[in-house]
């Protein structure tokens, strides 16, 4: 092991010395060679060829040209083909130190798929051996594969079809976003938009003119473009009358002066990156750039620029050359950037880009038909996508025999066969059916089957995290005898499992103490299977489960049941314990679970009939109420017969068999009343009460009957219901299901975003599982809620939810895309309707969507039970995903090297000794071709050029995070952006931050949708990998601490003024001061700076007090030139408090000191708060200014409360993250309480009214905490 760990060390980035590697040439011949680990490979190449020609056979080897080379990466253990012969030999991931020549592709195809998949193995990070070989061994993976990559060839051919136009929208179009009323307030208060523009008449930058125009506030793109235009045109002509005295005029000058620019040729640009308003019809203040800049009083800076020129920048960017050949390109220079389709379409865009188009094309692409075409493709129906798969339609394959009825059988039975403990993990790899993983044999595993004591399986049947029937256990087994052949009987008919259900099954050691004589259980491993699989057959007959680690148990419920119902059906591809169970069939040919239409069918035939005295079929109508069923409709798993059988048994109140419905626990269906469609709510109150409570509220018995009881009523008044419905559905009982479904599909859409949200990922937390008792377990517990992945598990429920999300913008998406990636993790089958709607969107929109698509499943592909879910999609956006990735690809890379190079710096103690290796490092030249002239990973639009290697530095923090500066390339940089700064960090988990700050972002849109501009700065955040990622650093800004230091009594927290005198030098000078401002060169009206401080200071405020956000000290806490005060670093969020000597050092609800109230208070430093305030206007400051600012914090407490609903979905999807202030519901008890969910507006308002008081007067303790903070820095 050792000599391993050594192994993988000197086959590095970090290696700086030589290499010894053995070469196997394709004659035979094994050639140890000593090279310097400087050498390209295509170097490396020439001196093996060198030495080959002194050795036998050399004659039979071909030009080196024709050779690649491959080796064992150390990472999946799987052969890879180096095309990229430009990399170094010290940054080939070596597993051992050998190199095999092999031959590379001559058909151009076989070439350009290996090209291809190469490039999309080391973006996503999962071999594409690894996933052959699984959707080689597991149907539903090869199954998926196909589905997805359909959606993916479909894309990209849209791509190829759409013109050097199309491609460019595609990769530089500007996000749009609807206005918000606060910002329609300022647009109406204007009167006029004030744009900023660069004239560009040539290249030369002496020709730059800079113009201000006024537009009408509704103007849109083409007016802007039409008005700049003409400007440029009369700029010529003056240039042209200036220089009419010379011999020669440029022909450019002559063209100007003949006739004015054609609108149609031109783009508007955003000045200081690669984004552009493609949308010509589109209103100025309709695209998020434009709201920024007005929303901080700037001007929006915007330059007119060619069509053309937008096309061959794009192509300049993506690194291809048209008139290189693809050998001498891949091989000879080592450039390669992507796949080598990608220079057949670079050279027809090229082509047409040369020449004037001869068709017309959507200026918006993304509502062009084609894209409703691969919309539809995404949108197709679970039912659908099941028959599909059952025909073998798209995998040339035929179906299974014909299928018997699941509505004929009798009661659920599982035999627990045997398990068997794996001395190494590696034993099951030539049959493992997901890819290579991380997971490795736990070290304490082998000692399990040694130590004393005996064994249970325990097996239970669940819908999501709720149990459907009580669980069974087996007899103890002693571990030298792991054989049980135990049938488990569950007291549950096959009809009655719903569609989606699943089995949990875990390993169980159980240990008797030797004193008090009581059992303790030890978790071994878990597994869960679904019931029916992806083709809706019921699983059956003899099934290996291998198990998963018992660590991965996340909440209290779970670790106390040994059963992880919400956890992964995948398997465990590096188990410890593998178990043999069989699934009883009572019948030979395959079950099918029964279709959507199935359940409304049945329910419709019932609906036919009536109760009473006379017959069954009357008696059961008026239980019911008559659906409309659609014509047409041919049912291919069940009869008329056979519908008529199953009612009558349930007509007799009997089951299938013949024994008593009522003797079953299953059977219990209180909830159907005798309310019909047409009867009157008796209850509309109380369920008008019920609708308006939060997410995580739990149901009562009572209210889940009155739910039931007024599901009409719901469905005509309330759908906003839906989600607590879905919790009073008794999903073990067919008869409920079946009129549960004809609801749902009468039901309203679409569904509002909430609502939706809330059925995919915030609905079932505080399901209690009622049927099993937990006198089962001899061990106590808390009162702990179950964690893990959330929300209803029903298909077709969850297809209703994803078909809602369809109508929102990217922009509104972009906000959520955070947790529906989480909710992936609660889908049942790799091929699901929010997979393909998450990955059709990122394909369509991959600036706002893809991007952020890509690293949030890049940054979890290490973890072992997502890692094939998140690795299919990875690939299949990929592949469809055309030029982006090139892009891709480069940042992938680049993120490696300042992987390796911060852990080279952290290797050295002394600051200054880290800064000058880290200089050194990113000075390298393949440090250089690494880092610059790539698209920022933070946003596609900004282009890193050069590194300023004298301003790059190494942070004092713990983690000692990397401070990059790069130029802007832009031709416009000097005069608005000229450098960008990023953060590199190496060592922390930023998931937090970025779930911080995306409450951040959304509680900002409530605020500003509700008329309030309250001023926040979430900046950006981006997890690329475990502990891994790039914060944006704030331009213009300080910390506290900072700006504290500069005078010795402000940094021993006596004077509070500082921070007033610091951000008054800020303040707007005249036109001669000597003011140096990036963001506004004259500086801010001293008005608006103290507005903008105020503001942002009462945001923060009310959003860290809900959050809980801790651990407030002047380090983190910072104010930009334009007077904005904003946190940082949210490692304690949820009221996790920091201890010292076990003592909690914050006493305060949030951070409100005098340096605050001083600016608040326009300076006056002796403002005091005076009684305390209250919510009938009473008490408070006699300063105008600070109770203005009381207010200001209420009112923007009260409509967060108002939105409490969206803040505490977001938060409870993120349950699966596995974060770790965050894995179970009672975390989010904090929010709940100081939302104030139970209470009313006005206790609210009195409740936030006094932790503002605490807040003011408990501010001394805040300055000795940052007295002690400064102190310790």
């Amino acid at each position: 092991m050792p000599q391993a760990a050594n192994l993988k060390r000197t086959f590095s980035l970090l290696l700086d010395s030589t290499v010894k590697l053995d070469f196997l040439l394709p004659n035979g011949i094994i050639l140890p060679l000593e090279l310097d680990s400087d050498l390209s490979l295509y170097e490396a190449k020439d001196e093996l060829w060198l030495m080959a020609a002194k050795q036998p056979l050399f004659r039979v080897l071909q030009p080196k040209e024709h050779y690649i080379f491959s080796g064992i990466n150390s990472e999946t253990a799987d052969t890879e083909e180096f095309y990229d012969q430009s990399l170094r030999l010290r940054e080939l991931p070596l597993l051992l130190p050998y190199l095999l020549v092999t031959e590379a592709a001559r058909d151009s195809t076989l070439l350009e798929e290996n090209m291809q998949n190469s490039a999309i193995s080391n973006c996503t990070g999962i071999s594409h051996d690894d996933i052959v070989r699984a959707s080689e061994l597991n149907p539903e993976v090869k199954w998926t594969r196909v589905r997805f990559h359909r959606l993916a060839n479909m894309h990209r051919k849209l791509l190829q079809d759409s013109g050097p136009s199309g491609l460019a929208q595609y990769l530089t179009a500007t996000a749009q976003r609807a206005v918000s009323r606060s910002l329609q307030v300022m647009l109406d208060q204007m009167g006029a938009l004030t744009v900023s523009a660069w004239i560009l008449d040539s290249k030369d930058q002496t020709n730059e003119s800079k113009v201000v125009v006024e537009l009408g506030i509704g103007a849109t793109v083409q007016d802007a473009l039409t008005r700049l235009l003409e400007l440029q045109t009369e700029l010529a002509d003056i240039n042209y009358k200036r220089r009419s005295t010379c011999s020669q005029l440029t022909m450019r000058s002559d063209w100007n002066c003949v006739k004015p620019p054609d609108v149609s040729a031109y783009l508007l640009k955003i000045c200081c990156s690669q984004a552009y308003l493609f949308d010509m019809s589109a209103p100025l203040v309709s695209f998020e750039y434009v709201q920024q800049c007005l929303e901080e009083g700037r001007h929006p800076c915007l330059s007119p620029v060619l069509r053309k020129d937008v096309c061959e920048n794009l192509v300049r960017c993506l690194g291809i050359s048209s008139s290189t050949s693809i050998e001498e390109k891949s091989y000879r220079n080592g450039t390669l950037s992507g796949p080598r389709g990608l220079f057949r379409m670079r050279d027809k865009w090229k082509s047409e880009t040369d020449g004037p188009s001869t068709r017309k094309r959507d200026d918006v692409l993304r509502d062009c038909s084609p894209y409703k075409q691969l919309e539809k493709l995404a949108q197709t129906p679970h039912d659908q996508i099941e028959q599909d798969a059952l025909s073998g339609k798209d995998l040339g394959e035929l179906g299974p025999e014909p299928v018997s009825s699941l509505w004929q059988l009798g009661y659920l039975c599982v035999e627990v066969r045997s398990a068997k403990f794996l001395a190494e993990a590696a034993y099951l790899s030539a049959t493992q059916s997901t890819p290579s993983t991380p997971v490795l044999a736990s070290p304490a595993a082998a000692s399990l089957l040694a130590a004393a004591g005996s064994y249970v399986v325990r097996v239970g049947l669940f819908h999501g995290s709720q149990t459907l029937i009580e669980s069974k256990t087996t007899m103890q087994m002693p571990s030298t005898h792991l054989t049980w052949n135990k049938a488990l009987n569950f007291r549950i008919r096959l009809a009655d499992v719903p569609p989606t259900a699943r089995l949990c099954v875990a390993l169980i050691r159980l240990d008797e103490g030797s004193r008090s004589g009581n059992t303790t259980e030890y978790p071994v491993g878990w597994a869960n299977l679904n019931f029916f699989n992806y083709l809706g057959i019921m699983r059956s007959g003899e099934v290996t489960l291998r198990l998963w680690p018992a660590s991965l148990l996340q909440s209290t419920d779970e670790r106390f049941s040994r059963l992880h119902p919400a956890g992964t059906v995948l398997e465990n591809p590096n188990p410890d314990f593998v178990l043999q169970i069989r699934i009883h069939s009572p019948v030979k040919n395959p079950i099918r679970r029964p279709t959507l239409q199935s359940y409304i069918d049945a329910y419709s035939l019932s609906a036919t009939t009536v109760t009473g005295s006379l017959t069954k079929s009357e008696r059961l109508a008026q239980t019911s109420h008559t659906p409309v069923i659609s014509a047409g409709f041919i049912n291919h798993v069940f009869d008329t017969d056979d519908l008529e059988d199953v009612y009558d048994s349930l007509l007799d109140n009997r089951g299938l068999d013949g024994s008593s419905a009522n003797d079953d626990p299953t059977h219990n269906i209180n909830r159907s009343s005798n309310v019909s469609n047409d009867d009157p709510c008796y209850n509309e109150p109380a369920l008008r009460e019920l609708v308006t409570r939060d997410p995580l509220y739990e149901l009562s018995e009572q209210e889940k009957t009155e739910l039931w009881q007024g599901r009409f009523f719901c469905l005509k008044q309330l759908p906003e219901a839906l989600p607590f419905l879905t919790q009073s559905v008794c999903w073990h009982c067919r008869v409920n299901l079946m009129e549960f479904y004809d609801l749902l599909r009468q039901w309203p859409r679409p569904l509002s975003v909430p609502v939706a949200l809330q059925l995919l990922g915030a609905m079932g937390l505080n399901a209690s599982a009622s049927i099993e008792s937990a006198a089962m377990f001899s061990s106590t517990t808390g009162n702990g809620q179950r964690g893990g992945a959330s929300g209803v598990a029903d298909a077709y429920v969850r297809e209703l939810a994803v078909d809602s999300l369809y109508h929102i913008t990217d922009s509104e998406l972009a906000d959520y895309l955070l947790q529906l990636v989480q909710a992936l993790k609660a889908e049942a089958y790799l091929d699901n309707t929010l997979s393909r709607f998450i990955l059709f969107r990122a394909l369509r929109n991959p600036l706002q969507i893809g991007l952020q698509f890509f690293w949030l499943l890049r940054s979890e592909i290490h973890l072992p039970d997502m890692r094939l879910k998140f690795g299919l999609l990875l690939e299949a956006f990929c592949h469809g995903s055309g030029p982006l990735l090139t892009f891709l690809a480069r940042q992938v890379t680049a993120l490696k090297r300042l992987e390796t190079i911060s852990a080279r710096v952290k290797e050295y103690g002394n600051e200054d000794e880290q800064r000058a290796q880290f200089r050194k490092e990113i000075s390298r030249a393949e440090a250089r071709r690494d880092l610059q002239w790539l698209p920022s990973p933070m946003c596609l639009s900004q282009r890193l050029g050069k590194l300023v290697v004298s301003k790059c530095d190494v942070k004092r923090s713990k983690k000692r995070p990397l401070w990059l500066v790069w130029t802007n390339p832009d031709r416009l940089a000097i005069h608005h952006l000229s450098q960008y700064q990023l953060i590199f960090k190496h060592g922390d988990d930023l998931r937090q931050d970025i779930l911080t700050l995306q409450l951040l972002r959304v509680m900002d849109r409530i605020w500003k949708n509700e008329g309030m501009d309250m001023c926040l700065v979430p900046y950006g955040c981006l997890a690329t990998g475990p502990e891994t990622g790039l914060i944006q650093a704030v331009r213009d800004a300080k910390t506290v601490m900072a700006i504290q230091r500069e005078r010795l009594r402000a940094a021993l927290q006596i004077d509070n003024t500082q921070l007033f005198k610091w951000l008054t030098r800020y303040v707007r000078k005249s036109p001669s001061g000597s003011s140096t401002l990036t963001n506004h060169d004259l500086g801010v009206p001293y008005d608006r700076l103290i507005q903008n401080f105020t503001r942002s200071c009462a945001g923060y405020c009310v959003a860290t007090f809900v959050l809980g956000i801790r651990d407030r000290h002047p380090d983190n806490i910072m104010v930009d030139t334009i007077g904005r005060l904003f946190h940082i670093d949210f490692g304690h969020i949820l009221d996790n408090r920091k201890k010292k000597f076990g003592i909690t050092r914050e006493r305060v609800p949030f951070v409100l000191t005098k340096d605050f109230i001083t600016v608040i208070a326009h300076g006056n430093a002796d403002v005091v708060l005076g009684a305390p305030v209250t919510d009938t206007g009473g008490g408070g400051s006699r300063d105008i200014h600070l109770q203005k600012f009381a207010q200001l914090c209420a009112g923007a407490y009260m409509l967060l409360r108002k939105h409490a609903n969206i803040l505490l979905t977001l938060l409870a999807m993120m349950l699966p993250s596995g974060l770790p202030e965050l894995t179970s519901v009672c975390d989010l008890e904090h929010v709940r309480k100081t939302l104030a969910v139970e209470m009313d507006d006005s206790q609210a308002l009195a409740y936030f009214h006094s932790k503002f008081n605490e807040a003011y007067y408990g501010a001394w303790t805040t300055k000795i905490d940052w007295f002690g903070h400064w102190m310790n820095t």
